[in-house]
């Protein structure tokens, strides 16, 4: 499936679309929440209601890709599964994020201090 092909589709239990990234907390918990169902993916630099495309500044990758990889280590046990990649939609000249989070091996996941 085409990135496109999911900016068509609505929100699920696999599929969540944030216009810029969450806080720590959301974002491990929506990361937990993945990991502890089918897998699935969090597009950032879209807007839900309604449906917008944003994209993300260029320069704000990296350190967009530290903090999530910071914040899912230091946040979930056991370790979760994930890829963060870019995608350029070149129509609307945007940049967006995406999480692909995998189903964990080790259910269930768990937000550290929260106990499993």
């Amino acid at each position: 499936m085409n990135m496109k092909d999911y900016l068509d589709q609505l929100e699920s239990k696999t599929l969540e679309f944030k216009e810029d990234l969450p806080s720590s907390r959301r974002l491990a918990q929506t990361v937990c929440a993945f990991a502890n169902g089918a897998g699935g993916k969090l597009i950032i630099g879209v807007r839900d209601e309604p449906r917008e495309i944003m994209g993300i500044a260029s320069d704000k990758v990296i350190d967009y890709e530290e903090r999530i990889s910071n914040t899912i280590f230091d946040s979930i046990k056991p370790t979760v599964s994930m890829r963060v990649t870019t995608h350029h939609l070149g129509e609307e000249d945007a940049l967006l994020l995406v999480i692909e989070v995998y189903p964990g091996n080790l259910k269930p996941s768990y937000l550290k201090g929260r106990g499993g």
